[in-house]
């Protein structure tokens, strides 16, 4: 770029940039356009469209950028010359039109912003990046719901603060993650939909004279975002925030599980054993198997939590200052794709994963486990109260561990009998988890019901994915094709170079 193609140069600004400003604000921006590169290019289509209707644009000035644009739209991003000397995404994008249509290009910016055009193509791309992140999310649901339902009568010992607390079902555990993941895809179609809300017609920020149709704008873009004023869809941060926080809660599902399992698939538990494509030999220790895609998970996790953190800062400003989007337009978008990885990789290691049912049951006791179904039936039977029945079986409890038993005894039982009255034999895993019967409860049959709800709630988000998934799609295409049509000449820049 010469100092004469420099935006501002000789009118309001005296010299180009530093090499430093290059190398920092504008690299940063211009990177950004790894992201933004379509959703520029259909903001583009449809403002020179909105001005061709208005009349507010000559016909063959029009036809001549049209067809400039639908040829940028067609290659990738790093096909084309980005370059930070030119400043941001949006200023590349209008040297590399000035190359092929002179200055036609010029009219690209009439009754918009730069920031207009960046914020639709963000929200475009944003959106796109939230319907992967469903499907990652969805994968992990399906996967979590087979797993359960194939572990409905895998009885083992649920913990809480890794202690041994009550006798369960895997199946159970399993299940829990998978609606807490279901629930994610809620948010993800509600910020999905906010995204919906973006600036056209905004011109400064308080609108424009040029006679667009914000509803014909709209409709080509494939969005249906509700007006409110064109300052809020321009310099409003919640958009950004509900992008990255179902990001950060998506990875924190993942990453809670990951920390399970890595307690799980330890020699003290050894309940589960990860598939050899998600483990890592050690360099010096032969023995070792080491979850290596749980350490990815974990860490993973704690970088999308980093990001949204910083984002949620970083908006921290007065309104209408740039400030917060310099950086987070790229950085809400990586912190979507890396949080969609990390919840595919964890479904994945769910899927190959191998359970050790066997020794579930075998340990499912152990540390005490039917201590409080104990002391409810004491309770029902021996007329108790609750915190004495609590009481009485917790000091049989400490003095069964001084023994160095793990369970309680015949003895204990017939001491119990004899202090209460009540007739009370030990009961084993499966009558102890049946008798969960209640909504939400352990029982096989409670357990079967919730995974069958949850099955109709996925079908339906699935399906809703499709829908706006291709709805987006279709769009993108007719905007296109007008664009083409409208042209009227689509070769007229072709023979002329993309690159500086």
């Amino acid at each position: 770029m010469s100092d004469a193609d420099y935006l501002g140069l000789g009118s309001r600004l005296a010299s180009g940039p530093s090499r430093l400003l290059v190398e920092t604000g504008f690299h940063t921006e211009s990177r950004q356009a790894t992201y933004l590169h379509g959703g520029l290019g259909l903001a583009d289509l449809a403002h020179v469209l909105a001005l061709r209707d208005a009349g507010a644009l000559p016909e063959p000035a029009g036809a001549r950028l049209l067809a400039a644009l639908v040829n940028l739209i067609e290659h990738r991003p790093d096909e084309l010359a980005y370059d930070p000397a030119d400043g941001d995404a949006y200023n590349s994008r209008e040297h590399m039109l000035r190359v092929r249509v002179g200055t036609d290009a010029g009219w690209l910016s009439l009754g918009r912003t730069r920031r207009e055009a960046g914020r639709v193509a963000f929200y475009l791309a944003a959106r796109t990046a939230l319907l992967q992140l469903h499907d990652a999310v969805a994968e992990f649901v399906e996967v979590a719901l087979l797993r359960a339902v194939g572990n409905l009568e895998t009885w083992w010992a649920d913990l809480t603060y890794w202690q041994p607390a009550q006798v369960s079902t895997f199946g159970h555990y399993l299940l829990s993650f998978a609606h807490e993941a279901a629930r994610h895809l809620d948010r993800i179609e509600a910020a999905w939909k906010r995204c919906g809300l973006v600036p056209v017609a905004a011109g400064g920020v308080a609108g424009t004279t040029v006679p667009v149709s914000r509803q014909a704008y709209l409709r080509r873009l494939g969005l249906h975002g509700a007006a409110t004023t064109s300052r809020d869809a321009m310099w409003s941060v919640d958009g950004l925030l509900d992008v990255v926080f179902v990001a950060d809660q998506t990875a924190i599902t993942a990453s809670r599980m990951a920390e399970d399992f890595m307690i799980f698939t330890s020699a003290p538990f050894g309940y589960v054993r990860l598939d050899d494509a998600h483990c890592r030999a050690s360099v010096y220790l032969p023995q070792k198997r080491n979850p290596y895609a749980l350490s990815v998970v974990r860490g993973g996790a704690s970088v999308v939590a980093g990001r949204a953190s910083g984002l949620v800062t970083s908006v921290r400003t007065a309104s209408a200052q740039s400030d917060n989007w310099i950086y987070n337009y790229g950085e809400a978008l990586e912190t979507v794709e890396l949080a969609g990885r990390m919840a595919a990789l964890m479904g994945e290691v769910l899927a190959k994963a191998d359970f050790d049912t066997a020794r579930m049951a075998d340990l499912a006791q152990d540390g005490f486990t039917d201590a409080a179904d104990l002391a409810e039936r004491l309770v029902a039977e021996g007329h108790l109260d609750y915190r004495s029945a609590h009481s009485l079986i917790a000091t049989l409890t400490t003095a069964a561990e001084q023994r160095g038993d793990t369970r309680l005894s015949a003895a204990d039982y017939a001491t119990l009998a004899g202090q209460t009255g009540a007739a009370v034999p030990p009961a084993d895993p499966r009558s102890l988890v049946l008798a969960r019967a209640h909504d939400g409860g352990a029982a096989p049959s409670q357990v079967r019901a919730s995974a069958a709800r949850l099955r109709r709630q996925l079908t339906r988000r699935r399906a809703w994915r499709e829908q706006v998934g291709a709805a987006a799609d279709t769009a993108a295409r007719l905007l296109v094709d007008e664009a083409v049509t409208a042209s009227a000449a689509r070769d007229l820049a072709a023979d002329r170079p993309l690159r500086h």
